[in-house]
């Protein structure tokens, strides 16, 4: 796909969405916004050009004097994604497409070089997309950010980043909209969001942020994909998504939060969900019983007071990605 050349059949899925829910909102960034850089154009001419040999964890530069060798201690950690350089012909093609059907955006701040932040996707998305971009993630699971590098890195240091990013953007003429950011996009991992709101990480960046959000899954497959962590069998699993309660043990630990996020009159987002981390699980992700999960998942998220909820989808090898049928007759 470029600006100009948009798959009919991604646009017939959003206008079936639409047809049901009044608008579409998709997230364009996770690990990868964090590495991101704008360019004009690519040495091959294409939207995204991706440095497969650099394929890591997004490296957060806070400490200059880290060596390769010390990232090198983290590859444990490692998820695999590749740095990346993208055009602008990339909201252009968002754009048309939101002029086919009612598709909102969330695009993503990168956060790996909080010193200088690179605030083109934001100048640059508000220009093209104007009120199609709904927001803009700042910091993605940055509760994980101490598992990719050599230092700590708690809530009130993501506090200050903030804080720095909210200058960075009041001292840029070009960043006309100053109150999209989404926050805290914890993966629950090593913080819990009270960590976070007992920074007063909402009532010192209010008026800039336009959500609060967290990331979730019930589960993962980093071994089968990265070697980390333990195994999982998928058919052992599979009974564990089978009853209401696979919903509800996902949201019990944030019903603080959007008790919490009410009394602050903001919505809170579950931005990152699915069956599985790490590109879930084939027999699980791909059937049709994740599909009676998540709907029930959904329906558990809007009755404990989430305002929305993204489900995750990524490269060409996870299983929860969304397959298009060939029908023969």
């Amino acid at each position: 796909m470029n600006a100009t050349v948009i798959q009919v059949p991604f646009l017939n899925l959003m206008a079936n969405i639409q047809q049901r829910a009044g608008e579409v909102r998709i997230r364009v960034g996770g690990n990868t916004q964090e590495t991101a850089v704008l360019v004009e154009s690519t040495p091959d001419g294409r939207i995204i050009e991706k440095d497969i040999n650099g394929a890591s964890n997004p490296v957060r530069v806070l400490d200059p004097s880290m060596t390769f060798f010390d990232l090198k201690l983290h590859d444990a950690f490692q998820t695999q994604t590749p740095p990346l350089d993208f055009t602008p012909d990339l909201l252009y093609m968002m754009r048309n497409i939101s002029s086919f059907v009612n598709v909102r955006w969330f695009l993503g701040i990168p956060f790996n070089d909080t010193t200088n932040f690179r605030l083109a996707i934001a100048e640059r998305g508000q220009e093209i997309l104007g009120d199609y971009l709904i927001g803009l993630q700042a910091g993605n699971e940055p509760d994980l950010y101490t598992r990719h590098i050599a230092q700590s890195y708690g809530p009130y240091d993501y506090l200050g980043e903030m804080q720095n990013l909210v200058n960075a953007m009041n001292n840029d003429a070009n960043v006309l909209n100053r109150n999209l950011l989404i926050g805290p996009n914890i993966a629950t991992g090593d913080w819990h969001p009270e960590d976070v709101w007992n920074t007063g990480f909402v009532d010192a960046l209010s008026d800039n942020l336009a959500y609060l959000a967290v990331e979730n899954y019930p589960t993962d497959n980093c071994y089968a994909q990265f070697h980390v962590g333990n195994p999982v069998d998928p058919q052992a699993e599979f009974p564990a998504f089978l009853n209401h309660n696979a919903g509800k043990n996902i949201i019990t630990k944030y019903l603080n939060s959007t008790a919490y996020a009410q009394t602050k009159g903001k919505k809170l987002l579950m931005f990152e969900t699915n069956t599985a981390s790490c590109g879930g699980f084939g027999g699980i992700s791909d059937v049709f019983g994740a599909a009676l999960w998540g709907l029930d998942y959904g329906l558990q998220m809007a009755y404990s007071n989430f305002s929305g909820a993204l489900m995750h989808v990524g490269g060409q090898n996870v299983y929860y990605n969304v397959s298009l049928l060939t029908l023969e007759c």
